[in-house]
């Protein structure tokens, strides 16, 4: 698998919904990440979004606030789209595994 570990700021406050997987709902948190990286390794920070589908993510869901430094560790995985205009694209995101707020 292709693990990931990123850390950086939460740029807009975490949304929740409940997805429908296998006949069952899963709760779903989703919230944006910027990683400004390593300093002098590149000139623009990377914007991904994050899912996390764990029972606790509803209870850490208030704490996932613009602003708040958190380290994420998870699986990259990407899913293809077409846009209204036809254009087919990509789209980048982090499956969590756990999400850990540093002091």
């Amino acid at each position: 698998m292709n693990h990931i570990t990123i850390n950086g700021t939460i740029v807009k406050d975490a949304t929740k919904a409940l997805v429908n997987n296998v006949g069952t709902e899963t709760p779903v948190v989703t919230f944006t990440l910027m990683d400004s990286g390593v300093p002098y390794q590149k000139n623009e920070p990377m914007f991904i979004e994050v899912h996390f589908m764990q029972e606790v993510a509803m209870h850490i869901f208030p704490y996932l606030i613009k602003g708040k430094k958190v380290d994420v560790f998870g699986h990259l995985s990407f899913k293809n789209y077409t846009t209204k205009n036809g254009i087919s694209k990509q789209k980048f995101f982090i499956n969590a595994d756990y999400v850990i707020f540093p002091q």
